[in-house]
């Protein structure tokens, strides 16, 4: 069924139609909106185009270095990963627990 809402909500999407969807399944939020809102406290804090909002989140990198007694310091092996959008919602109720 829930395939079946997703690919009903795709279509409507290709035909230009706005869908207001609420979930708190946000890695199929991720996958099918094109723009988010997030509601803290009852309270729109943020409204994006999905690109955007991942964009401007922070990325975690992993940088693996060869031994220094061996090869000195040269790196070997360097990933970075993007957040989920999931990490990017947490991400604004930490701000809002700091305040």
């Amino acid at each position: 069924m829930q395939e079946e809402f997703l690919a009903l909500v795709f279509e409507e999407r290709e035909r230009g139609w706005a869908v207001f969807l609420s979930s708190h399944e946000l890695d199929e939020v991720q996958r099918v909106c094109d723009r988010v809102g997030i509601v803290r406290g009852g309270r729109l804090i943020a409204v994006e185009r999905m690109a955007d909002l991942l964009g401007k989140a922070r990325r975690r990198f992993r940088v693996e270095l060869a031994d220094a007694e061996l090869a000195g310091h040269h790196v070997v092996d360097l990933e970075a990963t993007h957040p989920s959008l999931e990490e990017v919602f947490l991400g604004y109720y930490e701000e809002g627990e700091a305040r």
